[in-house]
């Protein structure tokens, strides 16, 4: 491999690392660039190699989503009630972090990952089986989810690539 091409893997790492820690999915940043989800997920899975225009226009949606998150949020009007809540949680973390015990969260099975990446993007089950090529019903989603069958590799793939996760999360216990 050359080092400009091990510079731009490295560099698709990054931006993974960075879409993961910001909750961006890929959906999310190809709606973004105005590019097929698919496509961008040819880059950021390492199947293609992007231009340094491609990684640069990557970057800049990422700031660019992350100011759009940022801006709802602070026009988000807040009641004195919403803000009585969050403080009220605020105090309940930091007891939790005083006190805190290490607890093992239960392995979860396929279709509950399934669930929680079709969650995460925003999805019902009738939209996230549009997304899936060739596309699924979303009975067949649903079967997925609760843990009657398991989609075939091809799907894994997809739905890894949609929920920026990695494969290796999906199909492990």
């Amino acid at each position: 491999m050359l080092k400009n091409d091990e510079k731009k893997v490295a560099v698709l790492k990054d931006i993974r690392t960075e879409l993961k820690s910001k909750r961006i999915t890929t959906i999310e940043l190809a709606k973004q660039l105005n590019m097929d989800s698919a496509y961008l997920s040819d880059y950021l899975f390492f199947r293609k190699l992007p231009s340094d225009q491609l990684i640069s226009d990557i970057r800049k949606a990422i700031e660019e989503i992350e100011q759009a998150a940022q801006k709802k949020v602070e026009e988000a009007p807040m009641s004195k009630e919403a803000l009585e809540v969050i403080e009220k949680e605020r105090v309940v973390k930091e007891k939790d972090n005083e006190t805190s015990f290490e607890f093992s969260e239960a392995p979860l099975k396929l279709g509950d990952k399934i669930k929680r990446v079709r969650e995460k993007i925003g999805y019902s089950q009738a939209e996230f089986a549009l997304l899936l090529k060739p596309e699924v019903s979303p009975e067949t989603v649903k079967y997925w989810e609760n843990n009657f069958g398991v989609p075939l590799l091809d799907y894994c793939i997809q739905i890894s690539d949609l929920g920026v996760v990695t494969l290796d999360w999906l199909l492990k216990d």
